[in-house]
């Protein structure tokens, strides 16, 4: 069994479409938590996020323009012993347990002011220590944008100067035993998280510190290409003992009402029809060829909107793939035309989840009609029975 966590910079999640987006982008790596920072989170979202989450969240609000930390569950299975929230919307400790392996996460969000960020790092000892002094056999695990690189010679371009910025993170990192595990397994690497639109300007922030116990053999870590932000998202596996076997459950097929709008679906159906309606006056048989016009519409149905889903993933694989070979590229032998082509794979993989956004709207009200209606139409029927036997006994 392994735990897994995505964290990402999503600039502000306030917007409705976005923040189902990034949520949507975040689930679909089905880690068991999902770290977001710059959140501009308030205390009257948290019900509504929660549902449109659709699991257990955890917010450190700041205001509606700035900072926010939000950690979101997703597939953990495990036990949320204790959760540390900071008053500042800048960081958030949760203490979990699994299979008797308990580990302290932290999801951070660092200021951009060295005198701030030595504050913010202050604090987090004190918590770190208060946790580690009730479960002192826990692993640390640490993550998000710290808003500060460890090596400004290999983690900014242009490559930058040594700085004291970093010396109090550095001073923290010993004293808990953690380190960077992305540049642990990739010393030499020159990979980031943050861009400007040009990319003229690069920065690896994001990143995850663990404790050092932890062989790095056991963790997968991944810098991501993520849509509607100008972060990168992190990936971290740590594989903390042997898996399990899940069991899958069954799911049954819905049709995609946007599937009817596409020419090819309306001429194949049309035919479908004719060819069915002849039959049927032909055999003086109508609900037998109903119900096999039914069964080859679907099937035909299912067979396309599977080779549209094919599609769709492979050209936002493509675009993710091509994007990722560009941030693997030395900056310096990037030429303009090659920066406008970024932008122009920026922009599309955007509208890949904006899309997916939309489409989850539309689910979403598909369920309540579904799901909310029948409840009102239970509830409905338990009124007139509660009406008929008060009138019968009044």
């Amino acid at each position: 069994m392994s735990l897994s966590i995505v964290s990402l910079n999503a600039r502000g999640l306030r917007q409705n479409c976005k923040r189902k987006a990034l949520f949507l982008f975040a689930k679909q790596f089905k880690t068991d938590l999902c770290f977001f920072q710059e959140s501009h989170s308030l205390s009257a979202d948290v019900n509504f996020w929660r549902s449109q989450w659709g699991n257990d969240i955890w917010f450190s609000h700041c205001s509606e323009r700035s900072a926010g930390t939000t950690t979101a569950k997703n597939s953990f299975t495990g036990d949320v012993l204790h959760s540390d929230c900071d008053s500042n919307g800048h960081y958030i400790l949760l203490v979990v347990r699994l299979n008797n392996i308990t580990l302290i996460t932290a999801n951070i969000y660092g200021y951009n002011s060295k005198l701030e960020n030595d504050h913010l790092l202050e604090c987090l000892e004190n918590r770190i220590l208060l946790w580690l002094s009730r479960y002192p056999c826990s692993y640390l695990l640490l993550g998000g944008d710290f808003n500060i690189t460890l090596d400004n010679t290999i983690d900014r371009w242009p490559p930058g100067q040594p700085s004291s910025c970093n010396t109090k993170l550095k001073l923290f990192m010993e004293k808990f035993d953690i380190v960077d595990v992305w540049r642990k397994k990739f010393p030499n690497d020159k990979l980031f998280t943050w861009s400007n639109k040009t990319g003229t300007k690069q920065s690896r922030i994001d990143f995850y510190l663990i404790s050092n116990s932890i062989d790095t053999n056991n963790v997968t870590i991944n810098i991501l290409a993520t849509p509607l932000t100008d972060h990168r998202a992190i990936y971290v596996n740590i594989q903390l003992f042997a898996s399990d076997f899940t069991h899958r459950s069954s799911s049954y097929w819905k049709m995609n009402n946007s599937l009817l709008e596409h020419k090819t679906v309306k001429t194949q159906v049309k035919e479908l029809i004719s060819q069915f309606w002849n039959k049927a006056k032909k055999e003086k048989s109508y609900n037998t060829n109903w119900e096999l016009f039914k069964f080859e519409t679907g099937k035909f149905l299912r067979m396309y909107g599977s080779a549209i889903a094919k599609s769709r993933r492979a050209e936002e694989e493509e675009i993710i793939s091509k994007i990722a070979l560009f941030y693997q590229r030395s900056p310096d032998g990037v030429t303009q035309e090659e920066r406008l082509n970024l932008l122009d794979l920026q922009s599309k993989l955007d509208e890949i989840y904006q899309r997916k956004a939309e489409g989850a709207f539309v689910r979403s009200r598909k369920r309540w009609l579904e799901e909310g209606e029948q409840n009102s139409a239970y509830f409905f029927r338990l009124r007139s029975i509660t009406l008929i036997i008060t009138l019968s006994t009044s």
